[in-house]
């Protein structure tokens, strides 16, 4: 059943509303008596209860301004003025007509039709009416005509007045119109109401967005009022800007990242924010991660390319990171990450690709991080795409003066090393350094991560014995920093005291070289030649030894015959 509240100015008007409103079967009629703000302080306490409210002349004007609730007007019909006047002229007197313009302009439209003239003043406010009435009196007026408020300002001023009541026709069609206005208004709520259970089933958040960038409906379930303010704010400008009615673009908001598709239909912006749910995990091919503010990466780590990378930052510029396997590209493109503020941050890793989905979703949905504005990108693997991937990347990386993106290309050394070059030959080339190329690194390499494992391990390793050192330095490293890395922290996990002995160094880089070869022997691109590069006549003899002794099972008598050696030859050749 609908719920109406109806404000009557003066008690007469209740008394009607009460007797016709028992005919409407369907409603649930509640009155009260109060003009103006009476009425209005009636209103604001009751109306949240109620599907509609009706009211009648400067009351319900009032009310207009003030309710959240539906208002119907009692309307005063032509027929209700027309009774007033046919009153007043069988007693002659001199009359004028006072009131609010919904009721002064149908008293002046009855003249019109009358062809009569009517005194008739409106007003804008009940304050007018003691200065406007004591103008009349003045004037030589005996009767005023009105509104509830001008009946008793006339009395007040001892002059006769009568008050424009509603007939039972107004009521009665006030009623009809609230019982046609509160049906249409539950139908319409709960049109609203099975949307919004509709919608709940969706992560998807639906905004509506005004052509000046105002919010008018939002629904979201889980969407707080700081995350909706942020991407308004950053919609607004973009919105009003746009040169075309349809919009795409990603944005982060609270750690979230975010899709926002656009439409301008009727002067109004449909807004789809969609989040991604893409892993920041460091394992995931594409990931988006935040740069520390000082990245943790020594010089001695980098080499020689702190500068470079400095300067490539500075200049914001694309940049192609060329160089063997485990020479710290990584770790010279986070450290430039590092340097550079800007809005996202995104690794995409083609080695750990697997699916013929991640390079869809990375070259041709629209989900995809490439899409993103004012970013940086950290991409590794490049080596690893085929014609037709590279051209696709390409053609991201060449919008990156538009998009405002920054990439960080990372290739190994590979027989595609010159098509990339050519293709990317925009960026800034850096290329790492080997670690056979930079033995003067070697020793503060090694203390640095002896170090780092030994706090890591809770180990109190200290050092490496000088034997042991000659080693290391003799050994070609075709690992590079990823091999050393990886023996330094494998020696920390072994030790049982605070220095690491030759023997130990002598036995992890025989299993280093052997896994090397067998590494190599898998991809078909072993080059016995490549383990004696840099070396000297006795250390190629003495990696030699070491390989047969493997091949042989440790089996220093066949060893020894191989080599075409006595056996205590070969006994001191190995000490």
């Amino acid at each position: 059943m609908l719920k109406i509240l109806a404000i009557a100015p003066y008690q007469n008007l209740k008394t009607k509303i009460d007797e016709i409103a028992e005919d409407f079967k369907t409603l649930y009629v509640e009155s009260y008596v109060g003009d103006l703000s009476v009425g209005l302080a009636i209103a604001q306490k009751k109306a949240s209860k109620f599907d509609v409210v009706i009211s009648r002349g400067g009351t319900a004007k009032l009310l207009a301004k003030y309710i959240d609730r539906p208002l119907v007007e009692i309307d005063l019909s032509l027929l209700d003025i027309l009774r007033v006047i046919r009153l007043v002229e069988v007693y002659k007197y001199n009359y004028a007509f006072i009131g609010f313009s919904n009721v002064t302009e149908k008293i002046k439209l009855l003249g019109q039709i009358l062809s009569k003239e009517l005194q008739v003043i409106t007003i804008s406010s009940s304050a007018e009416l003691p200065e406007i009435i004591a103008g009349l009196k003045k004037q030589g007026y005996s009767m005023i005509i009105g509104d509830n408020i001008t009946f008793n300002e006339a009395r007040k001023n001892n002059l006769n007045s009568i008050l424009i009541e509603s007939g039972d026709e107004s009521i009665q069609n006030a009623l009809v119109a609230a019982r046609y206005l509160g049906t249409e208004l539950q139908k319409r709520t709960e049109q609203y109401r099975l949307i919004d259970k509709t919608l709940m089933a969706f992560d998807e958040t639906i905004m509506v967005i005004s052509k000046q960038g105002s919010l008018i409906y939002q629904h979201n379930k889980n969407f707080s009022k700081n995350r909706s303010q942020a991407i308004l704010r950053e919609l607004k400008g973009k919105l009003a800007n746009s040169p075309t009615d349809t919009l795409t673009l990603f944005s982060r908001s609270e750690g979230q990242l975010y899709r926002i598709n656009a439409k301008l239909r009727n002067a109004l912006w449909f807004v789809l924010v969609s989040p991604l749910q893409i892993s920041s995990s460091q394992t995931a091919p594409i990931s988006n991660f935040l740069p520390a503010p000082k990245q943790d990466v020594s010089s001695v780590n980098i080499g020689n390319l702190s500068k470079d990378i400095q300067k490539a930052a500075k200049a914001k510029s694309n940049v192609l990171l060329i160089g063997e396997k485990g020479t710290a590209k990584l770790a010279a493109a986070e450290h430039m990450a590092s340097l550079i503020k800007l809005r996202h941050y995104w690794k995409i890793d083609f080695t750990r690709m697997t699916s013929k989905s991640d390079y869809w979703r990375l070259f041709n949905d629209d989900t995809s991080p490439l899409l993103d504005h004012h970013s940086l990108f950290i991409i590794d693997g490049v080596e690893t795409l085929n014609d037709d991937q590279l051209k696709a990347l390409h053609s991201f990386y060449a919008m990156s003066e538009t998009t405002g993106n920054i990439y960080i290309l990372i290739c190994e050394s590979n027989d595609k090393e010159i098509q990339i070059i050519d293709l990317f030959h925009s960026a800034f080339q850096i290329t790492t350094v080997a670690l056979r190329q930079r033995k003067s690194d070697l020793g503060s390499l090694i203390s640095l991560y002896l170090y780092q494992f030994s706090k890591q391990h809770r180990k109190s390793v200290v050092g490496i014995n000088q034997d042991g050192m000659h080693i290391l330095d003799s050994y070609s490293w075709p690992g590079n920093l990823s091999q050393l890395k990886r023996v330094l922290e494998q020696f920390v996990i072994n030790a049982d005291g605070p220095f690491i002995s030759s023997e130990s160094v002598k036995q992890m880089i025989f299993s280093e070289e052997n896994r090397y070869i067998e590494n190599q022997r898998d991809k078909g691109t072993f080059n016995p030649l490549s383990l004696f590069e840099g070396k000297t006549l006795d250390e190629i003899q003495q990696q030699i030894i070491t390989i047969l002794l493997k091949h042989n099972g440790g089996n220093k008598t066949q060893t020894a015959k191989q080599l075409g050696i006595s056996r205590s030859t070969l006994w001191r050749l190995l000490k």
